[in-house]
């Protein structure tokens, strides 16, 4: 199904693009999502895939006789059939929505267009016609409809029968189908995503002549965009690309979801010759407590294994060759166990990923991570359980290395981030009852942390890794790494008040704050770095943010006066006065827009060369304090204000939707971040509902009870959160499935979330602190 690229095989397409997109995290990505000759893929089927198409041999469910294989001669003889508990399948997700899902280095090339006819339902202004990719390969997928997705519940009984019935599967495929197909080949299905046949995917192959990949008009269809003329270029290859039959034309309500974009698999690999040494592989029962010297470690450990680095490492871009990610897993339990058959599935390479993306060099991070291996019947595998403890560990006993000391001289244990345990509730399909998990671990950082509570008072960086609040007792700037708590560096505050009254990262992780002497300071998170100072308010700063472009700063004074400064020179670029109190500022996605939220007046700047005011949008002031948030394209802004709020362009201002619910008070609105959908909190005291609408159709989605002001959607768009006092409840956005409730994550009511950019863990902060932070990909890992 996969082998390492040559340059004779290098521009086959049905190797490309699932070796690529295996990384997006849902599966095999098949090139061929149509139904096979032998039928659709059905959970229960053994087959292989062959040029990019799932082959069914038979089904090993023989309860379900709509789904047997009848194409070849003679059928497979089921002997010993399985009893159906163990084809239970989870049928709750509805894991991918309409949009583009790009493997690493694929991107779109800018171009001029415009609307043609409105957004269209499901569709995003944002999506070009033409893509380039970075890498030596590249894969893309686009869905205009909705993808749906089911799996088996894991199953040790499902596993011992594979490994015991594997050889006549293939001996069966081999012998008496008479196909040419190595036993590695032969899989079992344990789960797929399926949608319509509205869908487009490409593969890349970068070639030395300069190409620009367009898949043609189905994409401007898609889009409702008018195209004009490209701007820039990218390497590209010979174009390769496929879509559906449908496609472009939106399915109906009865288009059978029926082609197979993704297959989830059981693989199997038996050794061959004398056995490995072990080198990892520890259970949760070995597991190192207390201080992390390497010298007391009783397990067995790895040797000489590169370590993943921010520089490159593990993630380089040179790595060219390409393998089946759950081949790169098999090898591994074989080599760190004594198992004489190693036995995995797509979803043991999600859970131990956790959420992230696949690195580049997936043998070398499963070395170094050291995901536990258990071994059972001769058989083995990765160790769920054993899993989460290993993780948590990690955050229990964290360790400074010698790169850390390199990158961060003051990095220190002193004033990390505590572990904590708390209950996570799951849902359980169709069952009575609940299913609870204790000894859930979270972070918790410090509660002297003081003024975290407000969002203009706590800074994440853009890539997630960092995070700054001031210090209640230290009159310094304390800087944590998400990763494990601990605390990199502590900036000390000048000045007579020795406070901070605003914070924000930079794209390129500056950190700006606000005194309330007046002065905003931009610096280097560096230690030792200069600071430089900007002066020009005549009040103390409230508000402080950079532009996603890197190049503007933005500023705002208790007296009203907003302010957009040069970073190279240090001096205002631009000033505007509005009615004080300001609630917000805020840069579109592009960072060629900025809105200023006063009292009953929203004001949006055009930033171009010359800085302009571009619409002002007025509402009645309430003791509500209004929130906005734009658009993904930066054509919309949502306003949340009180009874009113609503989705207004910002060209014109026009209200095109309202937010919220009918009569009711409206505290906070976030576009999701494909544009499709937009959350707000409605309501008042404890009768307050999140509610998630399609921004084209103003159709409700979703409606969650919450206690808060506050909803988050994941920067995937995968999941929605909110507070529920102390609890915060995470949702599916797609399917408006509950994934879990974490109880009691803070003493208070929580009053503050945000994902993080690897959309899997949660920040959130209590009304007077502490911060936490919490992963929802171990939920999900457990489900």
């Amino acid at each position: 199904m996969f082998t390492i690229y040559r340059p004779s095989d290098s521009e086959a397409a049905h190797k490309i693009y699932p070796s690529c997109l295996s990384r997006v995290g849902f599966g095999y990505a098949l090139w061929h999502p149509e139904p096979h000759s032998t039928g659709e893929p059905q959970i229960g089927d053994v087959g292989y895939v062959r040029e990019g198409a799932f082959v069914r041999l038979f089904n090993v469910n023989i309860s379900a006789s709509q789904h047997q294989v009848t194409s070849w001669t003679p059928k497979f003889e089921i002997t010993s059939p399985l009893p159906l508990k163990v084809f239970q399948t989870d049928k709750r997700h509805a894991p991918i929505g309409p949009g583009r899902f790009p493997s690493r280095g694929v991107e779109e090339v800018e171009i001029h267009g415009e609307l043609t006819g409105g957004v269209p339902s499901g569709g995003s202004a944002t999506l070009s016609a033409s893509y380039g990719c970075k890498e030596i390969h590249g894969a893309l997928l686009v869905l205009k409809s909705h993808a749906f997705a089911e799996s088996l519940y894991d199953n040790r009984e499902l596993e011992t029968y594979i490994v015991r019935e594997h050889g006549n599967w293939h001996a069966y495929a081999r012998d008496y189908v008479g196909h040419r197909v190595e036993p590695k080949d032969i899989v079992l299905v344990s789960g797929w995503v399926k949608a319509p046949a509205d869908w487009a995917t490409a593969a890349f192959s970068n070639s030395n002549v300069m190409r620009q990949l367009s898949i043609g008009e189905q994409f401007a269809q898609f889009v409702g965009l008018s195209l004009s003329r490209l701007r820039t270029r990218a390497y590209s290859g010979p174009p390769m690309e496929r879509r559906g039959a449908r496609y472009p034309n939106t399915a109906g309500p009865g288009e059978p979801p029926n082609q197979c974009i993704f297959v989830k698999r059981y693989k199997i690999k038996k050794r061959a010759g004398i056995v490995r040494v072990i080198l990892a592989g520890s259970g949760h029962d070995n597991l190192r407590t207390g201080d992390r010297d390497d010298r007391a470690d009783s397990g067995p450990r790895l040797l000489n294994v590169a370590t993943p680095t921010e520089e490159g490492g593990l993630f380089s871009k040179a790595q060219v060759t390409e393998m089946d990610p759950l081949d790169i897993l098999l090898e591994y339990i074989l080599e760190v166990s004594e198992a004489q058959s190693a036995i995995a599935r797509d979803e043991d390479l999600e859970s131990i990923l956790g959420g992230d993306v696949c690195p580049i060099d997936l043998s070398t991070y499963l070395r170094w991570r050291q995901p536990p291996v258990s071994v059972d019947d001769a058989y083995g595998r990765i160790s769920l359980q054993n899993l989460l403890y290993r993780d948590h560990e990690r955050l229990l006993n964290p360790r400074i290395t010698a790169s850390d000391l390199v990158r961060w001289p003051h990095i220190t244990m002193k004033g990390s981030a505590d572990v904590r345990s708390g209950t996570v509730e799951l849902p359980m399909d169709g069952k009575k009852g609940k299913l609870e998990l204790s000894n859930f671990v979270f972070l918790q950082f410090s509660n002297n942390a003081g003024n975290a509570g407000p969002r203009r008072c706590l800074a994440i960086s853009l890539d997630g890794s960092l995070m700054a609040a001031e210090s209640w007792t230290s009159q310094h700037i304390v800087i944590w790494r998400t990763s494990d708590g601990l605390m990199v560096d502590s900036l000390p505050l000048q000045g007579p008040t020795s406070r901070v009254t605003a914070i924000c990262f930079s794209p390129d992780a500056r950190l700006a704050f606000g005194t309330p002497d007046n002065i905003l300071s931009v610096c280097d998170v560096i230690p030792g770095a200069s600071r430089a100072r900007f002066e020009g308010h005549k009040s103390h700063i409230t508000t402080v943010t950079f532009s996603p472009r890197d190049d503007r700063l933005a500023s705002c004074s208790s007296d009203g006066e907003v302010i957009l400064w040069d970073l190279s020179s240090g001096s205002p670029s631009y000033r505007f006065v509005g009615q004080p109190p300001m609630s917000q500022l805020v840069f579109d996605p592009q960072g060629l827009q900025l809105a200023a939220v006063f009292r009953s007046q929203v004001v949006v700047f055009r930033i171009r060369a010359q800085i302009s005011k571009q619409a002002t949008i007025p509402f009645t002031a309430t003791q509500i304090r209004a929130t906005a948030s734009f658009s993904p394209s930066g054509d919309r802004i949502a306003l949340a204000y009180g009874a009113s709020a609503g989705i207004y362009t910002t060209s014109t201002a026009p209200r095109a939707l309202g937010v919220g619910e009918n009569g009711k008070t409206t505290t906070f609105a976030v576009f999701s971040p494909d544009g499709r959908a937009i959350a707000s909190i409605s309501g008042e005291g404890g009768a307050k509902r999140a509610m998630v609408k399609d921004t084209s159709t103003g159709d409700v989605k979703l409606k969650i009870p919450c206690v808060g002001d506050v909803v988050e959607f994941s920067p995937d768009g995968r999941f929605v959160a909110v507070p529920y006092g102390r609890t915060i409840v995470v949702h599916s956005a797609q399917s408006g499935e509950r994934i879990a409730l974490l109880k009691d994550m803070s003493d208070q009511d929580v009053t503050d979330l945000r994902f993080l950019s690897d959309s899997r863990r949660l920040l959130f902060v209590g009304a007077t602190g502490p911060i936490g932070i919490v992963n929802v990909a171990d939920t999900l890992r457990v489900r």
